[in-house]
């Protein structure tokens, strides 16, 4: 006769879940988001304005979750706002608000998320500041905010849709934003006080410009006033201001047209930050110029480099973002997370110090229990399990994600007819999330 294991109440918290749980993450001034595996969102640091989505103004400095809710697919930080999609393509926006920036129709401070608008096809959020662009599923670009006049930016509380194209990306920066339209051409407009629109001016222009005639641009970055990008062919440009070497070209003299960085052929992504530049190779490798002042490059001195420089000797990183505050956050392919240089809030460790770092640091994971909202009551056998593990009839549960004590996704899948094929996993403990309908709960499963 089968075993059958009863579950009147398991809440099974587990403590050494260290680092490898992160999925999306996003860096403001001071405060840090991400999304764990699971789906949860989580944050930390400086919660001055409602930031943190926690419902008050305390700063933390440990990772705390961010209600209860398990669906987060995106997450964007601004200056002391936040943004947030979630997998039914619904927008959701907390913070500061003065200007209207977050898009609710109102000019009130939120300390928890706050649906913007009924539209559930969003996709992309960036923030600067008072203004906001993103872009739905089919395309289009969207803006809001009160931004000055003179920056030619969309006055208005609520999304409004920006013209009729169609684009790849959208990045705000301070005072003037950058994109990639469908046809892979480059666009801009807003302040150009240092010629980082890339028009060869340094003229504020009020309404989008064409840069060239190029349509081979692949992904762009802005923040300050200095603009990288990295076209199809694996190129890397710059432009913009370069008083402490962030474009890379080896000066510290302004560029207002894009200018290639070195001749190499394989940068895959770039981070335009605060004086400083980061940049991923197709390899994984990381690489970091500019102002260096408090170890902000990632290499362990406090030395300016005026060419990219390489950090570690990690080649799996996959996502890199700076901040205003010098701070630097980091993401590799087997979702662990890493902070460095300004750690004033705790927002590059969530560990609950504020200590800073000149090299890359791992952020810990939070433990994946999920102690509210769990099932009361539902069996499953056998335990352990050589094949497939079996659900009784009367719980209808939909779904399983498996993660191993390192907090690492290892299988994820539909349940149907209340029963899982576990064969493939290793020998081994694990931990199971498992889901019937908004109601989940953490169960420990022994692999033979």
């Amino acid at each position: 006769m089968k075993k059958t294991i009863t579950l009147l109440l398991l809440l099974f918290t587990i403590s050494n879940f260290h680092a490898q749980c992160w999925s999306k993450f996003a860096l403001g001034s001071f405060h840090t988001l991400a999304v764990a595996n699971d789906g949860s969102l989580w944050a930390w640091g400086n919660n001055y304005q409602g930031q943190l989505g926690i419902g008050n103004n305390i700063d933390q400095y440990t990772a705390t979750r961010v209600g209860t809710d398990n669906n987060w697919a995106f997450v964007e930080a601004g200056d002391q706002d936040s943004f947030a999609i979630k997998t039914d393509g619904t927008l959701w926006a907390w913070g500061r608000n003065e200007f209207g920036q977050l898009g609710d129709g109102s000019a009130l401070q939120r300390t928890t998320p706050v649906q913007i608008g009924t539209d559930t096809d969003w996709k992309f959020v960036s923030n600067h500041e008072n203004h906001t662009f993103a872009l739905k599923t089919d395309n289009t670009l969207w803006g809001w905010g009160n931004e000055v006049d003179d920056y030619g930016f969309i006055n208005s509380m609520v999304p409004v849709q920006i013209g009729t194209d169609t684009w790849n990306f959208i990045c705000a920066s301070q005072h003037y934003a950058v994109g990639i339209k469908s046809d892979g051409t480059l666009w801009v407009w807003g302040k150009n006080e240092y010629g980082q629109l890339g028009d060869g001016t340094t003229t504020t222009r009020l309404n989008p410009i064409q840069i060239g005639t190029d349509n081979q641009w692949a992904f762009v970055s802005a923040l300050g006033n200095h603009t990288m990008a990295v076209k199809l062919d694996g190129s890397l440009w710059g432009w913009g201001a370069n008083y402490y070497g962030f474009l890379g070209d080896g000066t510290v003299a302004n560029k207002s047209v894009p200018t290639q960085i070195g001749t190499d052929l394989n940068w895959k992504a770039v981070s335009a930050g605060y004086l400083t530049t980061k940049a991923i190779k197709t390899d994984g490798s990381l690489w970091a110029w500019g102002d260096n002042s408090i170890g902000q490059l990632g290499d362990g001195t406090t030395i300016n480099k005026v060419i990219p420089t390489h950090i570690g000797t990690a080649t799996n990183w996959t996502a890199v973002i700076h901040s205003f505050a010098h701070s630097q956050i980091g993401i590799q392919d087997d979702g662990t997370l890493w902070g460095w240089g300004n750690n004033q809030f705790g927002q590059t460790t969530g560990n609950g110090t504020n200590g800073w770092s000149l090299v890359p640091t791992m952020i810990t994971c939070p433990s994946l229990s999920t102690s509210e909202n769990h099932l009361a009551a539902f069996s499953f056998y056998p335990n352990p399990v050589k094949g497939k593990l079996y659900f009784n009839n009367e719980t209808n549960i939909t779904h399983i994600s498996v993660f191993d004590f390192s907090g690492r996704l290892i299988h994820s899948d539909i349940i149907n007819e209340n029963e899982v094929d576990l064969s493939a996993l290793a020998t081994g403990n694990y931990i199971a999330k498992v889901s019937a309908g908004n109601k989940v709960m953490n169960i420990k499963v022994t692999k033979e």
